[in-house]
Protein backbone atom coordinates (compact mmCIF):
# COMPACT_ATOMS: atom_id res chain seq x y z
CA UNK A 1 0.00 0.00 0.00
CA UNK A 2 2.78 2.57 0.66
CA UNK A 3 5.03 1.58 -1.94
CA UNK A 4 2.24 2.13 -4.25
CA UNK A 5 1.23 5.61 -2.70
CA UNK A 6 4.99 6.99 -2.81
CA UNK A 7 5.27 5.12 -6.26
CA UNK A 8 2.34 7.03 -7.62
CA UNK A 9 2.05 10.23 -6.25
CA UNK A 10 5.29 10.73 -5.09
CA UNK A 11 5.90 14.37 -3.81
CA UNK A 12 2.04 14.21 -2.76
CA UNK A 13 2.07 11.52 -0.42
CA UNK A 14 4.56 13.14 0.88
CA UNK A 15 2.99 16.38 1.99
CA UNK A 16 0.30 14.19 2.96
CA UNK A 17 2.47 13.04 5.84
CA UNK A 18 4.10 16.14 6.33
CA UNK A 19 0.86 17.48 6.85
CA UNK A 20 0.34 15.49 10.13
CA UNK A 21 3.70 15.43 11.38
CA UNK A 22 3.32 19.17 11.03
CA UNK A 23 0.32 19.51 12.78
CA UNK A 24 1.93 17.94 15.58
CA UNK A 25 3.77 21.07 16.41
CA UNK A 26 7.00 18.36 17.40
CA UNK A 27 8.82 21.66 17.60
CA UNK A 28 7.14 22.91 20.99
CA UNK A 29 8.51 19.58 22.24
CA UNK A 30 11.78 19.55 24.46
CA UNK A 31 13.72 16.76 23.48
CA UNK A 32 11.35 14.14 22.56
CA UNK A 33 12.75 10.78 22.29
CA UNK A 34 13.15 8.21 19.20
CA UNK A 35 10.39 6.02 20.47
CA UNK A 36 8.30 9.28 19.99
CA UNK A 37 9.44 9.99 16.42
CA UNK A 38 9.02 6.75 15.31
CA UNK A 39 5.33 6.59 16.42
CA UNK A 40 4.66 9.98 14.91
CA UNK A 41 5.77 8.75 11.52
CA UNK A 42 3.61 5.70 12.05
CA UNK A 43 0.69 7.38 12.64
CA UNK A 44 1.37 9.97 9.81
CA UNK A 45 1.57 7.18 7.40
CA UNK A 46 -1.88 5.80 9.03
CA UNK A 47 -2.98 9.32 8.44
CA UNK A 48 -2.12 9.59 4.81
CA UNK A 49 -3.81 5.70 4.21
CA UNK A 50 -7.43 6.08 5.55
CA UNK A 51 -7.74 10.35 6.17
CA UNK A 52 -5.62 12.14 3.78
CA UNK A 53 -7.44 13.60 0.48
CA UNK A 54 -5.51 13.72 -2.47
CA UNK A 55 -5.74 15.80 -5.47
CA UNK A 56 -8.22 13.50 -7.00
CA UNK A 57 -10.48 14.03 -3.63
CA UNK A 58 -9.70 10.20 -2.89
CA UNK A 59 -7.83 8.74 0.60
CA UNK A 60 -4.64 6.70 -0.06
CA UNK A 61 -6.84 3.42 0.16
CA UNK A 62 -9.16 4.66 -2.11
CA UNK A 63 -6.91 5.63 -4.75
CA UNK A 64 -5.33 2.01 -4.15
CA UNK A 65 -8.21 0.02 -4.53
CA UNK A 66 -8.81 1.95 -7.92
CA UNK A 67 -5.80 0.91 -9.33
CA UNK A 68 -6.35 -2.30 -8.65
CA UNK A 69 -9.92 -2.96 -9.66
CA UNK A 70 -10.25 -6.68 -10.32
CA UNK A 71 -7.96 -8.11 -7.62
CA UNK A 72 -9.66 -9.92 -5.75
CA UNK A 73 -7.01 -11.83 -3.80
CA UNK A 74 -4.05 -10.55 -0.76
CA UNK A 75 -4.34 -7.20 -0.12
CA UNK A 76 -6.84 -6.04 -2.52
CA UNK A 77 -9.38 -7.92 -0.90
CA UNK A 78 -8.94 -7.18 2.63
CA UNK A 79 -8.81 -3.77 2.07
CA UNK A 80 -11.97 -3.63 0.21
CA UNK A 81 -13.47 -4.90 3.15
CA UNK A 82 -11.87 -2.74 5.09
CA UNK A 83 -12.62 0.85 3.32
CA UNK A 84 -16.34 0.77 3.88
CA UNK A 85 -15.70 0.13 8.03
CA UNK A 86 -13.04 2.10 9.69
CA UNK A 87 -13.04 4.63 11.76
CA UNK A 88 -10.78 6.34 14.51
CA UNK A 89 -11.95 7.21 17.92
CA UNK A 90 -10.97 6.82 21.67
CA UNK A 91 -11.72 3.58 23.24
CA UNK A 92 -11.54 2.33 26.81
CA UNK A 93 -10.81 -1.39 27.35
CA UNK A 94 -13.65 -3.41 28.96
CA UNK A 95 -11.82 -6.78 28.11
CA UNK A 96 -9.08 -8.46 27.16
CA UNK A 97 -8.90 -12.29 26.14
CA UNK A 98 -5.45 -13.57 25.55
CA UNK A 99 -7.12 -17.39 24.89
CA UNK A 100 -9.54 -16.30 22.57
CA UNK A 101 -7.09 -13.24 20.81
CA UNK A 102 -9.64 -10.37 21.18
CA UNK A 103 -10.03 -7.17 22.73
CA UNK A 104 -13.28 -5.14 23.67
CA UNK A 105 -13.31 -2.13 23.34
CA UNK A 106 -15.98 0.86 24.00
CA UNK A 107 -16.30 3.65 22.16
CA UNK A 108 -16.02 6.79 24.59
CA UNK A 109 -18.09 8.91 21.79
CA UNK A 110 -20.42 6.52 20.66
CA UNK A 111 -21.57 3.98 23.39
CA UNK A 112 -20.86 1.06 21.30
CA UNK A 113 -18.76 -2.11 22.18
CA UNK A 114 -16.32 -3.78 19.31
CA UNK A 115 -15.15 -7.48 20.31
CA UNK A 116 -11.06 -6.53 18.06
CA UNK A 117 -9.39 -9.59 17.23
CA UNK A 118 -5.69 -9.00 17.31
CA UNK A 119 -3.33 -11.91 18.60
CA UNK A 120 -0.24 -9.85 19.64
CA UNK A 121 -2.38 -6.74 21.10
CA UNK A 122 -4.28 -9.10 23.25
CA UNK A 123 -1.06 -10.57 24.75
CA UNK A 124 0.13 -7.28 25.26
CA UNK A 125 -2.34 -4.73 26.63
CA UNK A 126 -2.82 -4.04 29.61
CA UNK A 127 -6.58 -5.07 30.80
CA UNK A 128 -7.85 -1.60 32.11
CA UNK A 129 -7.23 2.22 29.98
CA UNK A 130 -7.84 4.16 27.65
CA UNK A 131 -6.65 3.88 23.53
CA UNK A 132 -6.57 6.26 20.79
CA UNK A 133 -6.92 3.47 17.66
CA UNK A 134 -8.42 3.03 14.21
CA UNK A 135 -10.41 -0.51 13.75
CA UNK A 136 -12.01 -1.62 10.59
CA UNK A 137 -14.08 -5.20 9.53
CA UNK A 138 -12.43 -7.88 7.91
CA UNK A 139 -14.06 -10.89 6.75
CA UNK A 140 -16.76 -9.82 9.32
CA UNK A 141 -14.83 -9.48 12.72
CA UNK A 142 -12.99 -6.29 13.63
CA UNK A 143 -9.42 -5.70 13.90
CA UNK A 144 -6.90 -3.14 14.68
CA UNK A 145 -5.90 -1.36 12.03
CA UNK A 146 -3.62 1.43 13.28
CA UNK A 147 0.18 1.14 14.65
CA UNK A 148 0.66 0.57 18.20
CA UNK A 149 -1.17 2.92 20.24
CA UNK A 150 0.32 3.72 24.29
CA UNK A 151 -2.63 2.61 26.64
CA UNK A 152 -3.25 5.78 28.74
CA UNK A 153 -3.61 5.11 32.15
CA UNK A 154 -7.35 6.19 32.91
CA UNK A 155 -10.71 5.20 32.67
CA UNK A 156 -13.82 7.58 32.61
CA UNK A 157 -17.22 6.87 34.88
CA UNK A 158 -20.62 6.28 33.08
CA UNK A 159 -22.03 9.40 33.79
CA UNK A 160 -18.86 10.78 32.47
CA UNK A 161 -19.60 8.78 29.28
CA UNK A 162 -22.86 9.35 28.80
CA UNK A 163 -22.27 13.08 29.09
CA UNK A 164 -19.89 13.13 26.36
CA UNK A 165 -22.17 10.66 24.50
CA UNK A 166 -25.22 13.13 24.18
CA UNK A 167 -22.87 16.27 23.54
CA UNK A 168 -21.30 14.61 20.47
CA UNK A 169 -23.29 15.48 17.64
CA UNK A 170 -24.69 11.89 15.77
CA UNK A 171 -22.90 12.80 12.70
CA UNK A 172 -19.58 14.30 14.70
CA UNK A 173 -16.48 12.55 13.41
CA UNK A 174 -12.70 12.22 15.17
CA UNK A 175 -10.47 14.01 12.28
CA UNK A 176 -6.76 12.34 13.10
CA UNK A 177 -5.36 15.55 12.55
CA UNK A 178 -7.38 17.04 14.91
CA UNK A 179 -6.23 13.82 17.12
CA UNK A 180 -2.63 14.93 16.37
CA UNK A 181 -3.10 18.51 17.36
CA UNK A 182 -3.69 17.91 20.97
CA UNK A 183 -6.22 15.04 20.85
CA UNK A 184 -8.75 17.51 19.88
CA UNK A 185 -12.09 16.58 18.86
CA UNK A 186 -13.95 18.28 15.82
CA UNK A 187 -17.34 18.07 16.32
CA UNK A 188 -18.86 19.05 13.23
CA UNK A 189 -22.68 19.53 12.82
CA UNK A 190 -24.83 21.80 11.03
CA UNK A 191 -26.09 23.26 15.19
CA UNK A 192 -25.09 23.38 18.67
CA UNK A 193 -27.17 24.59 21.45
CA UNK A 194 -25.52 27.99 23.54
CA UNK A 195 -28.16 28.76 26.38
CA UNK A 196 -31.48 28.60 25.38
CA UNK A 197 -30.82 30.01 21.70
CA UNK A 198 -29.18 28.28 18.46
CA UNK A 199 -25.85 29.13 17.35
CA UNK A 200 -25.24 28.52 13.69
CA UNK A 201 -22.00 26.89 12.95
CA UNK A 202 -21.26 28.94 10.08
CA UNK A 203 -21.12 32.32 12.51
CA UNK A 204 -17.62 34.08 12.02
CA UNK A 205 -15.50 33.42 15.34
CA UNK A 206 -16.12 37.32 16.18
CA UNK A 207 -20.22 36.69 16.09
CA UNK A 208 -19.75 33.62 18.01
CA UNK A 209 -17.47 34.90 20.82
CA UNK A 210 -19.84 37.77 20.88
CA UNK A 211 -22.77 35.75 21.67
CA UNK A 212 -21.11 34.05 24.19
CA UNK A 213 -19.40 36.81 25.66
CA UNK A 214 -23.41 38.50 26.25
CA UNK A 215 -24.27 35.60 27.66
CA UNK A 216 -21.94 34.67 30.65
CA UNK A 217 -22.92 37.57 33.29
CA UNK A 218 -26.21 35.42 33.05
CA UNK A 219 -24.52 31.49 33.08
CA UNK A 220 -21.80 32.49 35.58
CA UNK A 221 -23.94 33.88 38.58
CA UNK A 222 -26.49 30.40 37.24
CA UNK A 223 -23.33 27.81 37.69
CA UNK A 224 -21.82 29.98 40.13
CA UNK A 225 -18.58 31.31 37.82
CA UNK A 226 -16.03 33.15 40.11
CA UNK A 227 -14.24 34.27 37.32
CA UNK A 228 -14.49 37.36 34.98
CA UNK A 229 -14.92 37.18 31.48
CA UNK A 230 -11.40 37.80 30.93
CA UNK A 231 -10.54 35.15 33.33
CA UNK A 232 -12.63 32.59 31.76
CA UNK A 233 -10.92 33.08 28.03
CA UNK A 234 -7.83 32.81 29.53
CA UNK A 235 -8.64 29.39 30.95
CA UNK A 236 -9.54 28.51 27.35
CA UNK A 237 -6.45 30.39 25.57
CA UNK A 238 -4.03 28.67 28.14
CA UNK A 239 -4.73 25.39 27.85
CA UNK A 240 -2.42 22.55 27.66
CA UNK A 241 -3.39 19.30 26.23
CA UNK A 242 -6.12 18.91 28.90
CA UNK A 243 -9.99 17.05 28.60
CA UNK A 244 -12.16 19.67 28.07
CA UNK A 245 -14.17 17.87 30.70
CA UNK A 246 -11.71 18.76 33.06
CA UNK A 247 -11.56 22.14 32.21
CA UNK A 248 -15.41 22.19 32.69
CA UNK A 249 -15.15 20.88 36.32
CA UNK A 250 -12.50 23.68 37.51
CA UNK A 251 -14.75 26.49 35.77
CA UNK A 252 -17.91 25.20 36.87
CA UNK A 253 -17.86 23.87 40.63
CA UNK A 254 -19.79 21.46 42.27
CA UNK A 255 -21.46 23.63 44.76
CA UNK A 256 -23.82 20.57 45.83
CA UNK A 257 -26.89 21.29 44.41
CA UNK A 258 -27.81 18.66 42.47
CA UNK A 259 -28.40 19.70 38.51
CA UNK A 260 -30.96 18.56 36.00
CA UNK A 261 -30.53 17.07 32.89
CA UNK A 262 -31.34 20.08 30.71
CA UNK A 263 -29.29 22.30 33.12
CA UNK A 264 -26.04 20.14 32.44
CA UNK A 265 -26.98 20.61 28.81
CA UNK A 266 -26.80 24.20 29.04
CA UNK A 267 -23.54 24.46 31.27
CA UNK A 268 -21.56 21.49 28.92
CA UNK A 269 -23.49 23.45 25.52
CA UNK A 270 -21.52 26.50 26.39
CA UNK A 271 -18.96 25.53 27.89
CA UNK A 272 -18.05 23.60 24.41
CA UNK A 273 -18.85 26.30 22.15
CA UNK A 274 -16.54 28.74 24.17
CA UNK A 275 -13.96 25.75 23.70
CA UNK A 276 -14.30 25.52 19.76
CA UNK A 277 -14.58 28.91 18.86
CA UNK A 278 -11.84 31.07 21.79
CA UNK A 279 -9.13 30.87 20.80
CA UNK A 280 -5.79 28.71 22.41
CA UNK A 281 -2.63 29.42 22.32
CA UNK A 282 -1.26 25.98 21.00
CA UNK A 283 -3.56 26.33 18.38
CA UNK A 284 -1.50 29.39 17.72
CA UNK A 285 -3.75 32.06 18.67
CA UNK A 286 -7.08 30.28 16.42
CA UNK A 287 -10.03 28.25 18.15
CA UNK A 288 -10.38 24.80 16.60
CA UNK A 289 -13.51 25.97 14.86
CA UNK A 290 -11.39 28.65 12.40
CA UNK A 291 -8.69 25.78 12.24
CA UNK A 292 -11.35 23.19 11.14
CA UNK A 293 -12.17 25.87 8.03
CA UNK A 294 -8.75 26.42 7.35
CA UNK A 295 -8.34 22.34 6.46
CA UNK A 296 -11.21 22.24 4.33
CA UNK A 297 -10.34 25.14 2.27
CA UNK A 298 -6.96 23.33 2.02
Amino acid sequence: MLNFLFQEYGAEAQRGANKFIDAMALDRIEDFSEDVWERVQQNALDYLIYEYRFKNRKTGVENYLSDNVGDEVGATRIFSQIVGTQFFSEFEIMRVDRREYFVELEDIYRGEKYKVYDVGLSKSISDKGTILARIGKVDGLWAMLSPESEVMPFTRTERAKQIIQECTPKKARLDSVKKAMRFRIDLRTKREKEIENDINLDLTSAEARKMLRDAFPEIAEKYGVTLSWTQYTNKIRQETDCNPLDLLAEIFPDDGKRRSEKQMREMINYFMTSWNYLPHNSLNGKSPNEMAKEMDRR
